[in-house]
């Protein structure tokens, strides 16, 4: 039953990705598509590229933050590929399991001794990230409300932006008070007697230590605000090599709400969702990029996220997992 709910929800997917992406392909003037990608500057999409290559290497060093909460630390370069492993199949691997239980997978091998703690990192790194996003995505829309307000769609997908947001706060305010609401519900006299609740034990310890190091938290929030400022300006200079001059906080405003959104699995990847908000969001009045220019923003810039993620193919055709500490081989015992 739960394989067919699976590719039951992956099927809807795919069909909304390719039903948008054909209502699109009748809107496109697919001859200014393929004039504007030809005309693209190619040291705008360089730049671009190692922009998002920046922020992988960023996020892999808010990982590490995350795991030394718990004393776990494989080093930075076997974080950094499994990182790179985990965007390959965020990229490519159709279905609900996606790059973070990949990521999960590797990490406990690496601490098998500290499994609920390392699996949980992924979750936590996730958001943290998340929050930082909606964070930057306020900061640089609520200048241009009366722009988005100019069109009634464009206006009605902000209004969801900023209820996703309110959510994220709501659920960072509890996460930020679970121990004390525990400690009064005296969660620990009756969590003997719930099933598994040997693994909910540890996932509650690993989750009261990280909530309680707000030097962590901290830093790790701190950090995703340039990770998401490298990616936000990749999609910029995107722009820029298709000789669109969008201002710059608008972009990052705009793209910052589209990664939000892209965020609820209700498409493959955000495809489609994504092309159809950049021509929405790039469409408003006095921008000047035509539909076909916003689609060529957001094709592009995939593709050169897709670069990344190829990138980590690669690394994950040539991984090999470290033995945990204390672990010896048969050639290196005496």
């Amino acid at each position: 039953m739960e394989f067919v709910r699976r590719r039951l929800g992956l099927a809807v997917r795919v069909l909304i990705s390719g039903g948008i992406l054909w209502w699109l392909a009748r809107k496109i003037d697919w001859v200014e598509f393929a004039a504007r990608a030809r005309e693209a500057d190619p040291a705008w999409l360089i730049a671009a590229l190692l922009l998002l290559g920046m922020g992988m290497v960023l996020a892999s060093r808010r990982w590490q933050i995350l795991l030394r909460v718990h004393g776990v630390d494989p080093g930075f370069p076997l974080l950094l590929r499994v990182n790179f492993i985990g965007q390959f199949f965020n990229a490519f691997l159709l279905g609900t399991t996606g790059g973070d239980v990949v990521k999960i997978f590797y990490i406990t091998q690496v601490a098998p001794e500290k499994r609920s703690a390392a699996g949980l990192s992924v979750l936590l790194d996730r958001v943290v990230g998340l929050a930082a996003l909606v964070l930057v995505g306020l900061a640089c829309t609520l200048p241009y409300r009366a722009l988005f307000a100019t069109n009634a769609t464009a206006h009605h997908f902000l209004g969801a932006f900023y209820l996703i947001s309110a959510g994220v706060a709501g659920a960072l305010v509890v996460a930020a008070l679970l121990p004390r609401l525990m400690h009064i519900a005296n969660f620990r006299a009756w969590e003997g007697r719930i099933p598994f609740h040997a693994r909910i034990e540890r996932l509650s310890d690993a989750l009261h230590r990280n909530v309680r190091d707000k030097r962590a938290n901290a830093a790790a929030f701190c950090l995703s605000l340039p990770i998401h400022a490298v990616g936000l300006l990749g999609q910029w200079a995107v722009a820029r090599a298709l000789h669109y001059s969008v201002p710059i906080v608008l972009m990052a405003g705009i793209t910052a709400v589209i990664f939000v959104l892209i965020s609820i699995p209700v498409s493959v990847s955000g495809l489609g969702v994504r092309e159809s908000l950049f021509v929405l969001f790039l469409g408003l009045p006095g921008l000047g990029v035509p539909a076909a220019g916003a689609f060529a923003v957001s094709l592009l810039g995939f593709f050169l996220t897709l670069f990344w993620s190829l990138v980590g193919g690669v690394v994950y055709l040539r991984y090999r997992r470290p033995l945990p500490p204390g672990v010896e081989t048969e050639a290196t015992l005496p």
